[in-house]
């Protein structure tokens, strides 16, 4: 449940920027993207940077989180994705800037509507 208040108080943000809620993605001790529904990467906290080995400019060159998040392997073991309210749960593979991968768990929701429409992405690695 802590993840999921993450999540909403995070969508707040994503909808209001000036709102009550503003700076939350770097108050998430856990990486958080801020995509399209093609991946486009438009924000993401240093916890993202700390966790991939990226630094800001490069991933803001990536462009994309696709280069980042794989769909995990279900030969793997891990869960199956799910959702419950609009809150997704959905079972990754990390790919550092090194090459290593790490399991992670991705706790994915919405916020806005048509080109304003955003995908809220917190990650969480599995050790």
């Amino acid at each position: 449940q802590e993840m999921w208040g993450f999540a909403d108080q995070l969508r707040e943000e994503v909808l209001d920027p000036e709102g009550p809620m503003r700076g939350m993605r770097d108050k998430c001790p856990h990486p958080v993207l801020v995509t399209n529904m093609d991946g486009r990467i438009f924000d993401f906290n240093d916890a993202v940077c700390r966790k991939f080995g990226y630094t800001r400019e490069e991933l803001n060159d990536l462009g994309s989180s696709l280069a980042l998040l794989l769909p995990a392997d279900q030969r793997m073991g891990m869960h199956v994705r799910s959702n419950y309210d609009g809150h997704i749960t959905m079972p990754s593979m990390l790919r550092r800037k090194d090459g290593s991968h790490l399991r992670a768990d991705c706790y994915i929701c919405c916020a806005g509507e048509g080109e304003d429409h955003r995908i809220i992405t917190i990650i969480m690695t599995v050790v």
